[in-house]
């Protein structure tokens, strides 16, 4: 009998139990919190590890991605000797699918599902999993032989990671993030790039020509490269050129687009696309298919999603917009005056920056709420935006924005933090701030 303990028990780790259980192995669960086995049959082996001491004969450890590795537990478990894993590293060692990995500090959730959808569109058993969609695992232990791996990747999945090794990958890019939770930039940036460390001559990777620090590192790894731009004209990979996504390869130019074409609007959906595009057509999608895809995709809830004039407003559901970086695309892809609900968990982010390209682009009200409210309010107030508001909660802020806005303006959520303050999750936010939308009485 194999035994393996699951550290954490939320999403993910219900996930984790029930493949290795299906794998056959003796399953114990840890879990800071009190926690139940309600989801479980009665007759499921799977126990509850409660006191300090490591059970005999266990074989390994799976955590959840947010469980740091400095926590006593996983400390006392590699003082002694028990492996201690992520499931993507533990997929790495039990299955043999093909996997295209994609990291970066913004618009990897866009890019999985739109790879996931290329992949459908023509035909491929997919699953689209990891930091997105359904557990890794669970997916792997029923998967078809011929399945196509997709994967979305946080920096909390890919830090422990040793042997992780996929076919394909892609880092779109690198900004400032979860810095607490790492202990600095160096830190989160090591984490991410653990996903190119294995590449061989065999693997393919894809590197953000409009980043030198990205491509410095792509040239150090065995892997063929192929590039991806929204800046400039490549040799070969995906780019834009007049008005088009184009990929180019052995000389030949091929439009997959034209960007009035495309529903996803903006040049960090056009990054999103473009990486999309070069990462598909290494993994032998054809052109048609990946034009099919890209043509229908309307992008993902909760990230630059269009709710409609409420009110006589027009409103962006951004909730996904968990950091300056991705605010700041946000920002600039609504022309006009605007409104912009921001604040939120703290991750160690500086915010001067950010609200002087908010008052650049026309935010004329910020209502901001949560753990980092006041010290957002004060690099607004230094960049010089009009007006700053205080709100408890998400319909006050709706409230708010309404009041200080026109007719016509556009109100944005956006909030350039994380949810955790407040909310489970970016998901619940953003639903909640949808339903107080949806509820605004149009007047005439």
């Amino acid at each position: 009998m194999r035994y393996a303990a699951v550290i954490g028990y939320g999403k993910n780790g219900q996930g984790n139990v029930e493949a290795l259980l299906y794998m056959g192995y003796q399953v114990m669960i840890y879990d800071d919190n009190d926690i139940q086995l309600a989801d479980f049959c009665e007759d499921s082996s799977a126990v509850l590890w409660a006191g300090d001491e490591i059970p005999e004969g266990l074989d390994i450890a799976i955590k959840s991605p947010g469980i740091r590795m400095d926590h006593p537990l996983i400390q006392r478990l590699i003082q002694a000797n028990i492996q201690v894993v992520t499931d993507v590293e533990f997929f790495q060692t039990q299955f043999d699918f093909p996997v295209v990995g994609i990291t970066g500090t913004n618009g990897k959730t866009t890019t999985t599902t739109l790879v996931g959808e290329i992949f459908r569109q023509a035909g491929r058993e997919t699953c689209v999993a990891g930091n997105i969609g359904v557990g890794i695992l669970p997916c792997a232990v029923h998967a078809k032989k011929d399945t196509w791996f997709v994967l979305e990747l946080s920096s909390f999945q890919l830090e422990s990671c040793i042997r992780f090794q996929p076919k394909i990958s892609t880092i779109i890019n690198l900004r400032p993030d979860h810095l607490g939770w790492h202990g600095g930039y160096e830190a989160y940036k090591a984490a991410k790039k653990r996903i190119w460390i294995n590449a061989s001559v065999d693997d393919i990777i894809v590197v953000n020509q409009d980043d030198p620090e990205l491509m410095a590192e792509g040239k150090q790894s065995k892997a063929k490269i192929i590039g991806f731009s929204i800046e400039k004209e490549l040799e070969e990979g995906c780019f834009l050129l007049d008005n088009a996504l184009v990929y180019r390869e052995n000389g030949e130019t091929i439009v997959i687009a034209k960007l009035d074409e495309v529903p996803l609007k903006g040049r960090h959906n056009y990054q999103n696309l473009a990486v999309a595009v070069a990462l598909s057509v290494q993994a032998g999608i054809g052109i048609e298919a990946i034009r099919k895809a890209i043509l229908s995709f309307q992008g993902i809830s909760h990230r630059f999603e269009w709710l409609g004039k409420h009110g006589k407003r027009g409103f962006f559901n951004d909730s996904k917009g968990t950091n300056t970086e991705a605010s700041v695309a946000a920002v600039q892809a609504v022309e006009g005056p605007k409104v912009l609900i921001g604040g939120g968990y703290d991750k160690g982010e500086a915010f001067g920056e950010f609200f002087e390209v908010c008052r650049r682009n026309q935010v004329h009200t910020v209502v901001l709420m949560g753990e980092t409210a006041p010290k957002m309010k004060e690099a607004a107030r230094l960049a010089g935006i009009p007006t700053i508001l205080d709100a408890s909660n998400l319909k006050e802020a709706v409230a708010l924005s309404m009041e200080s806005s026109q007719e016509d303006d556009w109100i944005l959520l956006s909030p350039a933090c994380a949810s955790w303050d407040q909310y489970k999750s970016y998901e619940e936010r953003g639903e909640i701030f949808r339903q107080v939308v949806m509820q605004i009485e149009e007047t005439d």
